[in-house]
């Protein structure tokens, strides 16, 4: 995990150098998404604060089947609105995975679950991991299969929700 953490971080915050990063266990519920959008659009995110779930660092995640949650009427809210909406749904009873799931999914492209791999055009969320970039902004982690890889990547939690977009849960 932590090779995978520091490839992030150095694309993340290579213009400063050694910037220092700090990991933090937390539960999801924990995390106040309507807070964070807040911050991130007055910009006072934390510079290389992350998040990761506790709950999911130690999961054998190729036996687990994913479920993926999209909702119509989540479509042009903000990514922060619909990631709270879904761990205060569904955080007491399946595993909100974060960045630990995206690096399980690239890593072994073989033991990608079907579901993930039927549109090459679908983004899939992993709200429990979020990240302080340079710009003051909050970000979460996404992945899409494509070209027989899984590519991740960050967004922020002010994009509007799009109908190609879903949250993983476990």
């Amino acid at each position: 995990m932590k090779n995978f953490i520091d490839k992030i971080m150095l694309e993340l915050f290579s213009s400063l150098g050694d910037c220092e990063y700090k990991e933090n266990l937390i539960n999801p519920e924990e995390i106040d998404y309507k807070k964070l959008c807040k911050e991130s659009r007055i910009g006072s995110a934390k510079i290389g604060y992350f998040t990761l779930n506790p709950e999911s660092m130690n999961l054998k995640f190729e036996n687990i089947n994913p479920i993926l949650l999209s909702k119509k009427e989540w479509i042009g809210k903000q990514h922060g609105e619909v990631f709270a909406e879904v761990i205060a749904l569904y955080g007491n009873t399946h595993c909100i995975p974060g960045v630990e799931y995206q690096k399980f999914l690239q890593e072994n492209p073989d033991k990608i679950p079907k579901e993930l791999r039927l549109n090459e055009l679908n983004l899939y969320y992993t709200p429990a991991s979020i990240i302080g970039n340079l710009n003051k902004n909050w970000f979460t982690f996404g992945g899409v299969f494509s070209h027989l890889t899984w590519h991740v990547g960050i967004f922020s939690v002010e994009n509007d929700w799009q109908e190609n977009e879903y949250v993983i849960i476990l």
